[in-house]
């Protein structure tokens, strides 16, 4: 008969090493990539963007905008950011200020407006429909 083995527990310190480890690469590699992201935004700026992840066409605004359908990257949005210098931004799925909203904090951005069109609260609003938009609120 052959010999059995039995395998050794690893290190209590060495596994939470471990994972502490790749969990601060993680971080890292997230923080990077959002510092990559928002630098295509000018600053002072609202910026949306025909793809998911702040790519494909990308359109700014910088002030308040009552309808913002005149900007194919706005009615086609299907990420934003917010590169502003001193104020949250609030988006809407309508012109002059109605429909459903969200707002983003100032060097915040929403990756996909499809992934919040997917909350039962909002249905498919915002995705290709970013119509206004309001500062400081």
């Amino acid at each position: 008969m052959g010999s059995t083995q039995r395998a050794r527990p690893i290190p209590r310190k060495l596994a939470i090493g471990s994972f502490l480890g790749a969990a601060a690469l993680v971080l890292t590699t997230l923080a990077v990539a959002d510092t990559a992201e928002a630098a295509d935004c000018p600053s002072g700026a609202l910026c949306a963007y025909t793809s998911t992840y702040e790519s494909g066409s990308r359109g700014a605004v910088y002030e308040d905008n009552t309808d913002l359908t005149g900007f194919s990257q706005f009615r086609g949005a299907e990420s934003l950011w917010n590169a502003g210098t001193s104020c949250n931004v609030r988006v809407y799925s309508q012109r002059n200020y109605t429909g459903h909203y969200w707002t983003l904090a100032r060097g915040t951005g929403m990756y996909s407006l499809n992934d919040v069109a997917n909350n039962p609260e909002w249905g498919t609003a915002l995705y290709h429909h970013v119509y206004s938009n309001n500062w400081c609120v």
